[in-house]
């Protein structure tokens, strides 16, 4: 009785072994012809980023016009000029007239180029910085996730398109095709990522700030990655 059991032990073993090595042959080792011009644009098309301008992460005050007293005065020049031709000079006039001119030439305080009255730039933060990328991450987090729901959708139009025709379903066939382009289209979000990743972490730099501030959009991406991973897996097995 006892060597029955251990029998069927080791011939379920067997079995279970066999069985193990026949599905990573097939999804692993075996290939198949997967080549698919759709799947290629889904996972190899340019994502559509617009990272901040330097402008958007410095403020620095105008500088003032330096025509600024020049044209108020030519303007008071021209004022003066006008209301003199029109008066006949008096004596009196006439005795006042270098003193009102050189009144009128000795520069104010308040058109000076040089007043120290302008406004300090304000230096930008780190919550500022990180606001600014902050939507250029959304925004790839949502263009991924779009085009691995097109991934899903095509590999559920392509298993009811051959299953329609009568043609032989190779479920090896479709997870090969479909982990593979999987990892191409991760492939292609991480190096998007990187590019916006180390945008960030120069700005910080440049601003005086330390780059471990980008640490929580790096942990959030890889969390979003895995995630990714997983919903293409069961759902194209779960729709086949």
């Amino acid at each position: 009785m006892k060597k029955t059991l251990l029998y069927s032990i080791l011939a379920l073993g067997l079995i279970a072994a066999s069985v193990g090595g026949y599905v990573y042959y097939i999804i692993n080792v075996k290939t198949y012809d997967t080549a698919d011009k759709k799947v290629t644009e889904i996972t190899e098309e340019e994502y559509k980023i617009d990272l901040p301008s330097d402008s958007a992460t410095t403020d620095e005050p105008v500088p003032p016009s330096e025509n600024t007293s020049t044209d108020s005065d030519d303007s008071s020049t021209d004022t003066d000029s006008d209301s003199n031709s029109n008066q006949k000079p008096s004596a009196s006039s006439t005795e006042n007239e270098p003193e009102s001119a050189t009144a009128s030439t000795q520069p104010t305080s308040s058109t000076h180029p040089n007043n120290h009255s302008q406004p300090k730039p304000q230096k930008v933060t780190v919550q500022q910085i990180k606001n600014n990328y902050r939507p250029v991450f959304q925004s790839l987090q949502s263009q991924a996730n779009g085009r691995l729901s097109a991934l899903v959708g095509h590999a559920q139009s392509e298993y009811s398109t051959k299953k329609a025709n009568g043609e032989k379903i190779r479920i090896g066939y479709f997870v090969s095709k479909y982990k593979s382009a999987g990892e191409n289209l991760e492939a292609k979000t991480d190096q998007t990522f990187n590019t916006i990743y180390s945008a960030l972490k120069n700005d910080l730099k440049r601003n005086g700030f330390d780059t471990k501030h980008a640490a929580e959009f790096k942990t959030q991406y890889e969390n979003e990655k895995e995630a990714r991973r997983n919903t293409l897996y069961s759902q194209v097995k779960d729709r086949l």
